[in-house]
């Protein structure tokens, strides 16, 4: 009974992790949106573990950095990467919405996403090299969750764009209210124990909180605008954008 109840969080792991969780029967899209409650706990295990290998392999700066956010491609199958690399070139390329769609939509990477992914990932450590001790595992783990906690809010208040479906539809539709109220539960939860006993300062976690917040919504506007909603690529890639952002906020408000 109690592993039954926990399908919802196997299944976020499942997903957004390499790790194995044990067998799960075929899931319904109510399923996969509902296991969407626990994406920013999962986030922050995710970032926090990295963050601790990081600082155990290089105990500070750029190295600690590099290693941390590889550790973080290597747990997650660089998913989110993959996404933000296709949105990047959909959103460069495309001249309309159906052209920008199929874009994404094409496994092969272009000029644009590939220099887009790199300056994400310098900017990434870049921040974190300015943390170091245990705010730097603190840090990794909020952003990480403040960016699943932005695919989440992303997901509830837009509709899907591609009228012909795909891997992202299932989370995107029928997403209950009940699983994004889970969500931001979780992402508070994170940002007291960030406080309490991971030693960030209250008011950087909260604008970290702000400016992810203020990302999403102006990424939804811009996404409804240009796309007519979000896709499994659009959400992945705000994740990152949303990660980073958290990663610039925390870190130069803890390097002052």
């Amino acid at each position: 009974m109690i592993v039954r109840g926990l399908s919802p969080l196997r299944r976020a792991v499942q997903f957004l992790t390499i790790l194995p969780v044990g067998r799960l029967p075929e899931p319904s899209p109510g399923d996969m949106a509902r296991s969407m409650a626990w994406f920013p706990l999962v986030g922050a295990v995710i970032g926090g573990g990295a963050g601790a290998f990081g600082w155990f392999v290089g105990g500070g700066g750029l190295v600690s950095s590099v290693a941390a956010l590889a550790a973080a491609a290597l747990l997650t199958g660089a998913l989110h990467l993959d996404g933000f690399v296709d949105t990047v070139d959909g959103l460069a390329g495309g001249r309309d919405r159906d052209a920008r769609l199929a874009i994404m939509r094409d496994s092969r990477v272009g000029a644009v996403g590939v220099a887009a992914v790199w300056f994400l990932l310098s900017l990434k450590a870049a921040f974190l090299a300015l943390l170091s001790g245990v705010p730097f595992i603190a840090s990794l783990a909020v952003a990480a969750g403040l960016g699943r906690w932005a695919q989440v809010c992303s997901a509830y208040f837009l509709p899907y764009a591609r009228p012909e479906g795909g891997t992202g539809k299932a989370f995107v539709d029928g997403l209950p209210p009940s699983a994004l109220a889970a969500a931001t539960g979780w992402t508070a939860v994170i940002l007291v124990l960030a406080v309490w006993a991971g030693g960030l300062p209250f008011q950087a976690c909260l604008a970290a909180a702000a400016c992810v917040a203020g990302g999403v919504v102006l990424s939804g506007a811009y996404f409804r605008r240009t796309l007519g909603g979000v896709t499994g690529d659009t959400l992945g890639g705000l994740s990152e954008v949303s990660e980073t952002l958290g990663l610039a906020v925390l870190g130069l408000f803890l390097s002052r």
